[in-house]
């Protein structure tokens, strides 16, 4: 575990610089990727589980959808706003942890998902850990009292501006265009582009005006949504930190327009921006828990997972009953920590007290689950009833987070009742071809198989050597078992399962496995044995059996599921996922991989 270390922290916050709008990340997202990333291709063998998947973020953009290749509009804008940008902008949640499914409207399922995107790797283009440069905070004379301001000051002593509704946002020169600037916020809800229009117009007499700049980024948002572009969201971000720089900003307007180009920041990939973003704000407003937790959960998707910590344990000591901040550091000292008897209270009590954010399924997951770990079974199934009383599983033991809820949902599957028969009988027909390569394999190398790596042990040895992942050639694989993979290729309904994997799974006499569920309802998981000795079993639902060399058993590995090797030799199987056969063919071609 890597050593704890303090946030940074400053007498004063940075000022913030804008950055150019042509200094763009590299590799930002496809327009069919999450938030940041797509969640991570599952490591485990009897199933894919969620161990280890990052929580939701307090906050989320709304779930619009776009279609690619929208035709473009020319938009009205200032010089500072021009800038060569990629486009196909697609909206999604802050925090979902797999892409949304362009199926046709007619044939789209009603997909369930809950939106808590794994902890996503840092950007390849941007250092590690890096923090935001330090800038210079510019020197400001002492104001000077001005006709405006004292006019200003005159007026905010009658009733009528008592009452200004949107005081906090609105600095002097602001004051005196209010009713302008109130009518353009009115022509946002039903037309952004006549917004911009009037926004542009203010700000060509008032330059520096706050809230006209905030406009004019919120009519660019909204402009982005129309036009599905990501070039003009992008131009709605500079114009974003334009704001964050400008001193005249109130301190309402600066916070709102912050945690506003944080989202659209993270939306984007860009997430080491978000932090500079964040960490700003975190230094300009030092007792925020909303800017503090959002900060720790951009800390997470970057996997710096102490930082975040870092981040929680701070809000904590000022709010020791911040529900958010309970759960994600749970969620942490479980599965970073792997602590589960700390994290306990944490979850629990963080779920208790009901806040937004932390009544989500991954939550109640990882509270159940560390309670079975420590031997509190009774416990975890109270929790796990409770979540799907909430809706937030299919069932107490089916626990999977991406679902088409129409499915038949069943432990155990007979071959008879899936349309793949004839690809199980020809792998079943060649099952020793499989079994002495794989064999001869695991005599003559010790760096083809690689460890389960999801903490899904409670002890013992279990590893693993994909051949397929998401409906793609793993090259390794098939590269040390090639006889396997040419059988395999000659049976599509075997891999091309976009939300699952071919692998073979090699475990040693004396492992466990907790019980655990995979990702989603949308796979049937079959297994082939290949070498079977006496004491090995798996138990999913509530009925237990075990492999029988040459043969496939089938389950739905989204219920929950235990494996027990209490034999004298290795086990070996091969794991082949398929597609669940109540999927129509649009949803099995567009529903994103996992």
């Amino acid at each position: 575990m890597a050593e704890e270390h303090d946030a940074p922290v400053a007498d004063e916050p940075e000022a913030y610089v804008a950055d150019e709008v042509k200094a763009q990340d590299p590799q930002a997202p496809d327009v069919d990727e999450l938030r940041t990333h797509e969640p991570e291709a599952p490591k485990d063998d009897e199933s894919s589980s969620q161990e280890s998947k990052s929580p939701q973020s307090s906050e989320e953009l709304k779930d619009n959808e776009f279609e690619d290749d929208v035709e473009k509009h020319e938009i009205p804008l200032t010089e500072e706003q021009h800038g060569e940008q990629p486009e196909d902008f697609v909206e999604e949640s802050l925090h979902p942890t797999e892409p949304e499914s362009h199926v046709p409207k007619e044939e789209k399922s009603k997909e369930t998902k809950t939106h808590a995107p794994e902890i996503a790797k840092p950007d390849e283009s941007e250092s590690e850990n890096q923090m935001p440069e330090k800038t210079a905070t510019p020197t400001v004379p002492e104001p000077k009292e001005t006709v405006h301001e004292a006019a200003y000051a005159d007026s905010t002593s009658t009733n009528e501006d008592k009452i200004y509704e949107k005081m906090s946002i609105t600095n002097s020169v602001d004051y005196l265009i209010r009713d302008e600037l109130d009518a353009a916020d009115e022509l946002l809800k039903d037309s952004p582009r006549e917004a911009l229009e009037t926004f542009n117009n203010l700000l060509s007499k008032n330059m520096k005006s706050p809230r006209a700049t905030y406009g004019r980024a919120a009519a660019l948002s909204d402009i982005a949504k129309l036009e599905s572009s990501n070039q003009i969201l992008e131009q709605s971000m500079h114009v974003l930190e334009v704001l964050l720089s400008n001193p005249d900003t109130p301190d309402a307007l600066l916070l709102k327009g912050g945690l506003d180009l944080a989202k659209k920041q993270h939306f984007r990939g860009w997430t080491k921006r978000a932090v500079k973003t964040l960490t700003f704000l975190n230094l300009r407003f030092p007792h925020d828990t909303v800017v503090q937790n959002e900060l720790g959960v951009t800390y997470l998707l970057l996997g710096r997972n102490e930082d975040a910590k870092t981040i929680f344990q701070d809000v904590l000591k000022n709010h020791p009953r911040n529900g958010f901040a309970m759960v994600h550091l749970g969620f942490i000292i479980k599965t970073h920590d792997n602590n589960p008897a700390k994290a306990i209270p944490y979850l629990r009590d963080g779920i208790a007290t009901g806040e937004k954010g932390v009544l989500d399924a991954r939550f109640y997951f990882h509270l159940g689950d560390a309670y079975q770990r420590v031997g509190q079974n009774k416990q975890a199934k109270r929790v796990y009833e409770d979540g799907a009383a909430r809706k937030l599983f299919l069932s107490w033991d089916q626990r999977s987070l991406y679902n088409v809820d129409r499915l038949t949902a069943k432990p155990w599957w007979d071959p008879e009742e899936l349309p793949y028969k004839k690809s199980l009988e020809t792998l079943e027909n060649n099952w020793e071809t499989i079994r002495d390569e794989v064999l001869s394999l695991i005599s003559s190398s010790n760096d083809a198989f690689v460890d389960e790596i999801e903490k899904l042990r409670e002890k013992g040895v279990w590893k693993q050597l994909t051949l397929y992942q998401r409906g793609i050639k793993a090259r390794n694989g098939c590269e040390y078992t090639p006889r396997t993979c040419a059988i395999l290729q000659r049976l599509p309904d075997t891999i091309n399962c976009k939300r699952g994997q071919v692998k073979f799974s090699l475990m040693q006499p004396g492992t466990h496995v907790w019980p655990h569920c995979g990702p989603t309802n949308c796979r049937i998981r079959a297994h082939l044995g290949l070498v079977v000795p006496s004491g090995a079993r798996i138990k999913v639902g509530n009925h237990t059996r075990e492999w029988k060399e040459g043969k496939f058993i089938i389950f739905d590995d989204s219920f929950e599921h235990e494996v027990w090797h209490q034999g004298n030799t290795s086990r070996v199987v091969l794991i082949v996922d398929l597609w669940h056969p109540e999927l129509t063919a649009a949803e099995k071609a567009t529903l994103p991989p996992i």
